[in-house]
């Protein structure tokens, strides 16, 4: 968006005016724009998750490379991240502000077995997309 905003600053900075109002409607649009990728990560989560095409064999955990690997197929999520890859970090971000069932927030763990694998559970995702692709349909 702030590409599409680009002729108006140009604009704004030679008539030395609105610029103030110019640099608050792109920050809204940020916003807007950020609040829409963290509803969509749910979703494309939940894709992931399903994407085995079983029902009966639904994936109970992913590691959170494999995650990152069928998120980054979607373009979203490399326009998201300025071109690059999504990787750990920037998931872990964009999934702070949700929780789980239990009230924590979700992180990726550890495999519960002896492997060290770290990822996602799908129990761990339940409860979010319940309570928030819900008021998305």
């Amino acid at each position: 968006m702030a590409e599409l905003l680009m002729p108006l600053q140009a604009v704004a900075l030679f008539e030395e005016r609105h610029l103030d109002l110019l640099t608050e409607y792109a920050l809204s649009l940020d916003e807007r724009d950020r609040e829409e990728a963290t509803h969509s990560i749910l979703t494309s989560i939940r894709e992931a998750f399903d994407d085995n095409g079983s029902y009966k064999d639904p994936i109970i955990f992913m590691p959170t490379t494999d995650l990152l690997v069928r998120l980054n197929k979607n373009e979203i999520w490399r326009r998201y991240n300025y071109g690059q890859p999504l990787g750990p970090e920037t998931l872990a971000k964009l999934l702070s502000g949700y929780r789980d069932n239990l009230g924590k927030p979700i992180k990726a763990v550890k495999k519960r077995d002896k492997t060290q694998i770290r990822g996602y559970y799908r129990e761990q995702f339940v409860d979010a997309w319940e309570r928030y692709l819900r008021l998305l349909l």
